[in-house]
Formats: structure tokens, C-alpha cells, sequence
């Protein structure tokens, strides 16, 4: 049982790497620019405190501790700084101590305490959507999207993507998608159920981004194999025309709003699904290239890669290869198969938990897991820290699931 004091440490470190574009435009200019690494090590401290009392979790808090330890090591051999190491090593590792102390039973203890904190996160994050599609506001949170996104609008006749706090449109549906399936599981109510079919609308339509209809497709189809089941036929009819429904809204939003912003951004995403289209223009020469690097890889850089920080300049290193359009071909570029698999295990975690319970809303976790695992696959989305953070928490809160009807 974690004590009162470790579990409101880590609930606010939750909340704060939650709103984390917020508190990035606030101290992205001082010294204070790592607070989202310096919270992370300050968790993985907190941690020892607690864990030893369960070996489980203490085997895996261990085991992949010493697999990172490694990777830093193997980095700076690869002549790769200290300093460069030990800050992108968290764009592996910053899911692991939100999964132990979900795990060690925060996550049950959060959605108890803090049942409407999640709710209004989405809501506030919905209107921050729109606000950000219809303004430049926010765009001191989103400098790099906003630049991106003009190119688009000016080069390719692409929409801007709002992103609001969450950085970037491609990394909204994680995070945001991750707080609804935590306000799902929390308590149902009608009220709940349309803030969050609200924010998932809201996102579809403001981002232009396809992982964003995947995941909330994956989590409508989770949530109503969870839940249709155990309504009346009446209430199930109703249920299933408000899915289609959000979804027929989706669908017709290009024929039926006016704006030739909307307009493009849809045709955008429509456009998506073919791999020649302008939407994907340049996403398979990254992979063909990131395959191709790969497959002049010597064994030492299939175990271990090529080196920490390799496909992104952060902290002014110099950039060796690319990111491949991909968070598993980052992984095995920068860190080889041992950073594959920190990458994985979340997501194994989440679902062998998920599979093995007979908890109420296991369908609602499987989809989400699943769907944020197609979506890291083809984009190289995983190393945000939020992002993790979110999926930390539910593959912490799936092992906490009941395994039988006797389970306590």
C-alpha cells in the first residue's frame, strides 16, 4: 500500500506531464527547461520506496532500469555525450515508473480520489482544440506545427492542425485519448459519455490527423463491447445510432462545412489512406531509408544501435540518421533491439493484463492499447513524454484488474 504522501507526489506529477505544452510555454525559456525529465527521475527515486514490497514489480523496475543503464553506456562508446544520453534515454524509459505506481495501486487510488479531474481535463482540452484552429493563440505552444503546418497550407494545400497543449496534432489522440479511457473507467454517466464523444469529435475534425480517427474509432468499438451487453435492446439500438452517428458527422463533414480550411483538412485525411497521396509524401522513402540503414547495421548496432539521440538533434547532437517515420524503426536505429523492446512492454504489459481479467471495461483497455500500438508503429510519436506517461498509468491500472470473480 503506497502512502498518502507518494501518491499525491505522483498524482501531481500526473496532472502536471498531462498539461504538459501548458507548463512547456511557462518554462521552456528557463532553467527549469527539463522539468518534465527532472519530475521522471524524481518518480523513478520514488519508486525504491515502494516496490521492493512487491517482487513482480520490483523484477521489472530492475530489469529495465539496468537495460537503459546499458543503452547510456553503449551510447557514449558510440561517442555520443553523457549529457545527450541521459536526456533522450526518457523518450524510452518515462512509461516505467507511471506503470509501477499505477501498478502498485495509484491508479485504482487516482481514479477514486480525482473521478472529475480527467473530465474536465477533456473538456478544456476540446475548446482548446477549436480556439487553436480558429486563432494563433496558442502557436507559443506550437511553434514548430504552426511552421509546418504553413507549409503545408501554402506548398500542398494542406489545413492548419490545431494541437493545443499537446504539441503536436499527430500526438493529441494519445494523450487525450488516453484521458478519456481513464474518464470511462472511472464512473459512467450520460454527461461523462458526451464530453468525451464531444472531445473526440472535436479532435477528428481540428486535427486532420489520422491516428486521431483510428484511436477513437479502436475506443468507441472497445467501449461498446464492453457496455452492449449488459443494456436492453432498446438502449442498445440508441447506443449504436450515437456511434454511427459521431462517425456519419466524420465522414460528411467534407461535403457539409463550408470552410475551406475544414475542407482541406478532410480531404487530407481521406487522402491518407493511399500511400502516393500528398498527405504521405516522403512518410515511405523514410521508411524505405530507415529499412535500408537498418540493413547495413553491423551485429553490434542490431543489439544496441547506433547510438542515443542518432535520428533528432535534441541538445544540439548531431544528427546520424532519420527517424524513419516511425517509433519501432527510431527505437532500433538510436537503440536496437534492446530499445525495441522498452518500447514494447507497455504495450505487452497492458494487454497480457488486460486479456487475463474479467474487469468491466477490458475491451475499452485492449482497444486503446492496440490502437496506440498501430499508431507508433507509423509514426514517431512514442518518445513524448506525456504520451507515455498516459500509457504508464493504464498498463499499471490493467494489472490491478481482477483475474477471477473471487479477485479482490
Amino acid at each position: 500500500m503506497l502512502n498518502y504522501r507518494t501518491q499525491q507526489l505522483f498524482t501531481i506529477f500526473f496532472g502536471l506531464l498531462l498539461t504538459a505544452g501548458l507548463w512547456n510555454a511557462i518554462l521552456g525559456n528557463t532553467i527549469f527547461i527539463a522539468w518534465k525529465q527532472i519530475i521522471v527521475f524524481i518518480s523513478y527515486l520514488y519508486c525504491f520506496s515502494f516496490v521492493f514490497r512487491n517482487k513482480f514489480l520490483t523484477a521489472i523496475l530492475c530489469s529495465l532500469l539496468v537495460i537503459q543503464i546499458f543503452l547510456i553506456a553503449a551510447s557514449i562508446l558510440f561517442e555520443v555525450s553523457l549529457k545527450i544520453s541521459l536526456f533522450n534515454i526518457f523518450f524510452y524509459g518515462t512509461w516505467l515508473p507511471f506503470f509501477i505506481w499505477s501498478a502498485a495501486g495509484g491508479g485504482k487510488f487516482y481514479l477514486q480520489r480525482y473521478p472529475n479531474f480527467m473530465i474536465m481535463l477533456i473538456l478544456i482540452s476540446a475548446l482548446g482544440l477549436i480556439i487553436d484552429l480558429k486563432t494563433d493563440y496558442f502557436n507559443l505552444l506550437n511553434i514548430r506545427e504552426d511552421i509546418v503546418d504553413n507549409f503545408y497550407l501554402e506548398k500542398r494545400t494542406v489545413a492548419k492542425r490545431s494541437a493545443f497543449m499537446f504539441t503536436t496534432s499527430t500526438l493529441v489522440m494519445p494523450v487525450l485519448g488516453g484521458m478519456i479511457v481513464i474518464a470511462l473507467s472511472s464512473y459512467l454517466s450520460l454527461s461523462r459519455i458526451l464530453i468525451c464523444l464531444f472531445a473526440i469529435i472535436i479532435a477528428i475534425i481540428t486535427t486532420a490527423a489520422v491516428n486521431c480517427a483510428l484511436i477513437s474509432l479502436f475506443i468507441l468499438i472497445g467501449f461498446s463491447l464492453d457496455h452492449l451487453p449488459k443494456i436492453s435492446k432498446l438502449h442498445a439500438s440508441q447506443f449504436l445510432g450515437l456511434i454511427v452517428l459521431v462517425y456519419l458527422i466524420y465522414l460528411c463533414s467534407f461535403w457539409i462545412i463550408d470552410d475551406e480550411i475544414l475542407q482541406r483538412q478532410f480531404k487530407r485525411m481521406l487522402d491518407n489512406q493511399y500511400l502516393d497521396s500528398e498527405a504521405n509524401i516522403g512518410r515511405l522513402d523514410m521508411w524505405n531509408q530507415a529499412l535500408n540503414d537498418i540493413a547495413h547495421f553491423s551485429l553490434q548496432e542490431y543489439l544496441i544501435g547506433a547510438g542515443l539521440g542518432s535520428t533528432n538533434g535534441n541538445l544540439e547532437n548531431k544528427t546520424l540518421y532519420g527517424h524513419g517515420e516511425s517509433s519501432f524503426l527510431q527505437a532500433y536505429i538510436e537503440a536496437g533491439g534492446f530499445g525495441v523492446l522498452l518500447k514494447l512492454f507497455p504495450f505487452l504489459f497492458g494487454l497480457w493484463f488486460t486479456i487475463r481479467s474479467i474487469y468491466p471495461h477490458k475491451f475499452l483497455f485492449m482497444s486503446y492499447f492496440i490502437a496506440i500500438l498501430i499508431s507508433v508503429t507509423v509514426a514517431p510519436i512514442f518518445g513524448n513524454i506525456p504520451s507515455q506517461a498516459v500509457l504508464g498509468f493504464l498498463a499499471g491500472l490493467s494489472y490491478r484488474f481482477p483475474k477471477s470473480a473471487h479477485s479482490i
